[in-house]
């Protein structure tokens, strides 16, 4: 259910999953590798006949001198790091081809909210916004608890969306043996080692790999895209390598973070139209406040200045009325590679649990957004 190519995705009605399904929809006919139609990631998580003791050929090659690498059993993320200080050290995990991270702090939103987190993993009755970010959590995870263990998680998608996404979780203080006690799926099983530590990796009955890093790092997905992290970690392949990574500082340790390259960031064709269709990125910050999701959500393009000029011009009456049902969009100064401008849109406040009436403000303003600037 990742990002790009997915049906489900482009039938999500409010703020960000509306903006990212649209904005990578018009990317249909780019070469784009993540636009390419692929099978729905669920399907792509059927067991595979991988040899059961498999080693890392890459292993002896030399290391990148671009790398950063820990001896081997230092931890990659310390038992008491907060969450900003967790998704960080996970961040230096991701590989070359990420295109997008969702981070959320498990922790804030089961231990200082009334949501189940446990249903809302699940997406039962949960805003879809929120069930798109997090559900890969509950989907690629089913074989552990993540909710009895993990304290932060990044949801991150790669630039082919054959290899669908994947988990990275900080479990503070858990041995494998504490992770999978808490599996609700007994069938998890050793499915032999890789790398030069020759890294322990297991699989679960729904073909979902799993490994545990040190310091409580816990990596779930396809075979191919968990051996990429240990490449990472053991020094096979640069650290920071990625196209995303000048825009992770957007990561700033909100309750739900997204960072998210659209088409522009991996094809120099697309040229800018003043529509968010040719942004490079989408990035936001979303909290949970006494049950409602709110925050910010910003695009990062060229046209950022003219963008927010039309669209205030256009919906002046909303904006300047009596009783105004929606903020003006603001056009920000450059982050990440410092030649973008940014279009920054208020997210309405909106109940985790909404009725279909409270999701209106939000399907409204998405419109807006993209077909409206049409």
């Amino acid at each position: 259910m990742g990002v790009t190519g997915s049906s489900s995705i482009r039938r999500g009605a409010i703020a960000i999953v509306l903006a990212a399904s649209i904005a990578v929809g018009c990317s249909g006919s780019s070469d784009d590798p993540a636009t390419t139609d692929a099978d729905d990631p669920t399907d792509a998580t059927a067991p595979t006949d991988a040899p059961t003791d498999v080693t890392d050929e890459a292993g002896d090659d030399e290391t990148s001198d671009d790398a950063t690498t820990a001896p081997a059993g230092t931890p990659i993320v310390s038992a008491d790091a907060t969450h900003a200080e967790a998704v960080a050290a996970l961040a230096g995990l991701l590989p070359g081809d990420t295109r997008g991270v969702v981070a959320v702090d498990l922790a804030a939103i089961s231990g200082g909210s009334s949501v189940d987190l446990d249903t809302s993993l699940d997406g039962e009755g949960i805003d879809p916004m929120l069930t798109e970010f997090i559900g890969p959590i509950g989907t690629l995870a089913g074989a552990v608890d993540v909710a009895a263990v993990a304290a932060s998680a990044l949801v991150v998608h790669a630039t082919d969306p054959a290899d669908g996404p994947f988990v990275l979780a900080h479990v503070p203080g858990a041995s494998i043996d504490d992770v999978l006690e808490t599996a609700t799926d007994p069938a998890t099983t050793q499915d032999g080692t890789y790398g030069p530590s020759s890294q322990p990796l297991y699989v679960d009955a729904n073909g979902n790999h799993l490994t545990l890093l040190p310091g409580g790092v816990l990596v779930v997905g396809e075979r191919a895209v968990v051996e990429s992290v240990l490449d990472v970690v053991d020094g096979a392949s640069p650290a920071d390598a990625g196209a995303i990574v000048p825009f992770l500082d957007a990561l700033t340790g909100a309750h739900v973070d997204v960072v998210y390259g659209m088409p522009a960031l991996f094809d120099d064709d697309v040229e800018p139209d003043r529509t968010l269709r040719s942004a490079s990125v989408m990035t936001a910050a979303l909290d949970l406040t006494g049950g409602d999701l709110e925050g910010e959500l910003t695009f990062h393009t060229a046209d950022a200045a003219a963008f927010v000029d039309t669209y205030n011009t256009l919906d002046r009456h909303a904006q300047q009325a009596d009783q105004p049902s929606v903020q003006p969009l603001t056009a920000a100064e450059p982050t990440g590679d410092g030649e973008l401008g940014r279009v920054v849109v208020t997210v309405p406040s909106t109940p985790l649990r909404p009725s279909p009436d409270e999701l209106l403000a939000s399907r409204n303003t998405y419109k807006k957004l993209f077909v409206g600037m049409e």
